[in-house]
Parts: C-alpha cells; structure tokens; sequence
C-alpha cells in the first residue's frame, strides 16, 4: 500500500515543480461522482464511487501522464524499488525539509542493546528505539 495518496504525491509533485493544479468537481450522474483536473497543460477526468476516490482516480491519471514525459525523474520511481521510510525521506527532501537525526544513547547489555535515535524535522521531534544501529534512522520515519 502506497504511503501517500495519489493526491498528496500530485499535489507534492506540482509544489515542487511550480505547477498549478486545479480539481473542479462536475456532476454526479447514477452515484458517480466525477472530477476534472488541470495541471499546468494536462487535463483529465476520471469518476469514482465517491468524491474522494473519483479526486485519488483524476490524480492518479495526471501522474500518469507525468511519468510519461518524464520517464527518467527520481520522483516516478517504480514503488517497489523504494520503502516508505525512503519516499518520505525523498519528498521531505523536495520540500527542502531534510530530517536531522541525533544519537540519543543506548541502552541493556551488550548482547541486547537497545539504541535511541530522534528524527528533528522543523518543530517535530520523533523518537525511536531499535536493536540494530543501522536501522534506528528508519524507524524514526516509520
């Protein structure tokens, strides 16, 4: 399951490059709701069983088509080549939000140690425990 929706990863996408994006919601004919949606020159239309779904399905189309003229951006990275800790990571990135991380300490023996890492994005502080080093950065995104 994708961590963000196609809306939010549209949305991030548009930021990022300075794309404008507008969803206009059209008329729902037989319980199907419908959107249309303009980024920069692409328009598309795509329905759903509620508005929700029929504005992931019109974001989804965009990034489609977004993929398609720019087959080599890091951005439309197939999602099975890339964790969730590291798409976020990536769009922390885009909006130049790089997460800090401190060694906070560790503790138990040395055959069950327990490490403490915090993830300092702006204001928000996260803190996470792991038994392996390495992997306590992750955590933290998680």
């Amino acid at each position: 399951m994708p961590l963000l929706t196609p809306t939010v990863r549209l949305n991030s996408f548009a930021l990022s490059r300075k794309l404008s994006v507008l969803y206009t919601e059209q008329e729902e004919e037989d319980s199907v709701f419908k959107f249309k949606l303009k980024c920069d020159d692409i328009v598309v239309e795509a329905e759903g069983k509620n508005k929700q779904q029929a504005k992931h399905n019109t974001a989804q189309k965009v990034l489609d088509v977004l993929k398609e003229r720019f087959p080599n951006d890091p951005y439309f990275k197939d999602s099975d080549d890339i964790s969730p800790e590291e798409e976020l990571h990536e769009r922390l990135k885009e909006m130049c939000l790089l997460p800090k991380f401190n060694y906070v300490g560790e503790e138990g023996s040395a055959t069950n140690r327990l490490y403490t890492v915090q993830c300092v994005v702006k204001s928000l502080v996260i803190e996470a425990k792991a038994r392996k080093k390495k992997k306590v950065p992750t955590a933290t995104l998680r």
